[in-house]
């Protein structure tokens, strides 16, 4: 089976409290050769830990964080390629439980740190069935760099 071997993947979490939760996961995945696929030795190999953190403040309210690095080894590259996945915020939802609210940053992998998303997300809940609306970070984000822009060169 080892000549097959393409993914693995570990994750577990434990709860501290009623309002805490820690979470963790290690990943392992790996390319084949692609001329020849039941060979041992592989192309690319990606290994991937993370962490993540909920708590609940209140009951309306939590906060969240999210922290992972990726390794990649490529059999080309004498030096591995580090990066790392980040995500922060909060969400709210109603007492009445027919409306919630997620303000958010996230930064992907494949983005250095000024290139990180902003989200901004209302969430309506009609019938037991959730409905996300459009993210407006980025609309509020492009708004406020034009805005910063034109006050630093007037």
């Amino acid at each position: 089976y080892n000549k097959y071997f393409t993914n693995t993947t570990f994750s577990g979490g434990l709860n501290f409290s009623d309002h805490l939760r820690v979470a963790t996961n290690y990943s392992i995945s790996r390319d084949t050769n692609i001329e020849n696929p039941l060979r041992q030795d592989y192309t690319r190999t990606i290994v991937e830990r993370g962490l993540t953190l909920k708590t609940q403040v209140i009951p309306t309210i939590s906060l969240f964080g999210i922290y992972s690095h990726r390794k990649i080894f490529s059999i080309n590259q004498t030096n591995s390629n580090n990066s790392y996945y980040s995500q922060f915020g909060f969400n709210f939802n109603s007492k009445s439980d027919c409306w919630g609210l997620k303000i958010a940053r996230r930064k992907p992998y494949d983005k250095i740190e000024k290139e990180a998303e902003y989200f901004l997300q209302f969430n309506l809940v009609f019938a037991n069935q959730t409905q996300q609306l459009p993210n407006m970070g980025k609309a509020i984000k492009s708004t406020v760099d034009g805005w910063i822009t034109k006050q630093t060169n007037p």
